[in-house]
């Protein structure tokens, strides 16, 4: 697509019609996008967070349609930062606002490192914030509750007015909001991700308030194991019981005969 665009710019297609060159620089535009779209997601290092995922997805249209369906492999679980064993999209454990990855099991000639997921993109401190009061689709909507969201949060310092936002008029504070909350309230952290199958030639539909494509099951980890993720940790036979473990630390295991023992994620706070 690159090396087409480039041809285009340099070349004059004499053997087309002027109707005909636009008709075909339109839908290549369209096309390009979508391999930018490819790459950006297929290739580390990834950025993608909510808002983008939520911009690509509204700009193709996914929301109105049919998409394929898929099913959570819990027997292929993998760390952040960890060799993969198989290609294709994994989601974040216990995470709901975690952005899925996409990884190759690649292996490069000249290095024994294999393809592997990196950080998961995620909310902070902020970005839980915003989602108490939005969802993952008002979060990222222009609308006159989000820009006040947005004000209130430069006039408390959590952030850097660095746009000028407050001095800006009405309407450009309506469509920047979106972007501006989106540079401030995302993080990267370690976790566990579970891998993701297609389902041959079955769908189903998505968007909607009721939907929730986020929700995975809860990160939990047996006591006397490793930790996976830094964070506050709850004991699955005594609630009362809160720790916090920092990853690559052996989680505590109790010295009574409990059975089952899990230490069940809760967050960074």
């Amino acid at each position: 697509a690159y090396n087409t665009a480039r041809m285009l710019g340099e070349f004059q297609p004499n053997w087309m019609s002027e109707e005909e060159e636009t008709d075909f620089k339109t839908r290549f535009d369209e096309l390009y996008r979508l391999c930018s779209y490819y790459d950006s997601c297929v290739k580390p290092p990834r950025s993608w967070d909510l808002y983008t995922l939520f911009e690509v997805i509204k700009e193709l249209g996914i929301f109105e349609h049919k998409v394929p369906k898929f099913k959570l492999r819990t027997d292929i679980r993998v760390n952040s930062g960890e060799p993969i064993s198989k290609t294709g999209v994994y989601i974040p454990m216990g995470d709901r606002y975690g952005v899925p990855q996409f990884a190759w099991t690649y292996r490069d000639e000249n290095s024994p490192t294999r393809g592997q997921l990196e950080e998961c993109k995620t909310l902070n401190v902020l970005g839980k914030d915003l989602f108490s009061e939005f969802n993952e689709y008002t979060a990222w909507t222009p609308s006159e509750e989000l820009k006040a969201f947005a004000i209130e949060n430069i006039k408390n310092k959590r952030i850097e007015d660095d746009w000028d936002y407050l001095k800006s008029d009405r309407e450009v504070q309506l469509e920047l909001g979106p972007s501006l909350l989106a540079n401030n309230v995302f993080s990267k952290a370690d976790c566990s991700w579970y891998f993701v199958e297609l389902v041959e030639d079955e769908f189903e539909e998505i968007g909607g308030e009721e939907t929730d494509v986020f929700v995975t099951p809860e990160l939990k980890v047996k006591g006397g194991e490793l930790c996976p993720r830094t964070g506050y940790w709850i004991l699955s036979n005594d609630k009362g019981k809160r720790l916090y473990f920092t990853k690559g630390t052996i989680m505590n295991k109790s010295s009574k005969d409990w059975g089952e023992e899990y230490w069940v994620y809760d967050g960074e706070e």
